[in-house]
């Protein structure tokens, strides 16, 4: 927890609690939890549970979705174009490297034709049927 303060201040108690306005990771979590519990002697209990563990991997997950769906709702024209650009480079790189390795895969698939081509004539051979002449 970010931030726990108790004070009076005339005659009237004050608890603080803050956790910054950190954004949640995943669904269901918290990372603090406080229950305050006030009888007639004016005394409070503080149960705080920890927070489930997070990983760097899913910390930045969240900052990135936060990121992009902030910068969606401010310019969404932006964000398109912008999926469109990252498209286009990977359609790109695609092509790049089929046209670079195209003899390798056209001697690939040849040699799978020819596999495929001399399996069935010799599936041929040993099941056709023998003549009884």
């Amino acid at each position: 927890m970010h931030s726990y303060f108790d004070y009076t201040r005339k005659g009237v108690r004050y608890i603080i609690t803050g956790g910054a306005g950190a954004e949640l990771l995943t669904k269901n979590n918290y990372y603090h939890y406080i229950i305050e519990k006030i009888d007639n002697s004016k005394s409070a209990t503080r149960v705080e549970l920890p927070s489930p563990a997070n990983t760097y991997i899913t910390r930045y997950l969240a900052a990135t979705q936060l990121f992009a769906n902030s910068m969606y709702e401010e310019n969404p024209l932006a964000v398109a174009f912008i999926i469109l650009g990252f498209s286009l480079l990977i359609i790109l790189l695609i092509m790049k490297i089929y046209l670079r390795k195209k003899q390798p895969i056209n001697t690939f698939g040849k040699w799978l034709l020819d596999i495929f081509r001399y399996a069935t004539e010799d599936f041929k051979e040993l099941f056709k049927k023998k003549d009884t002449n």
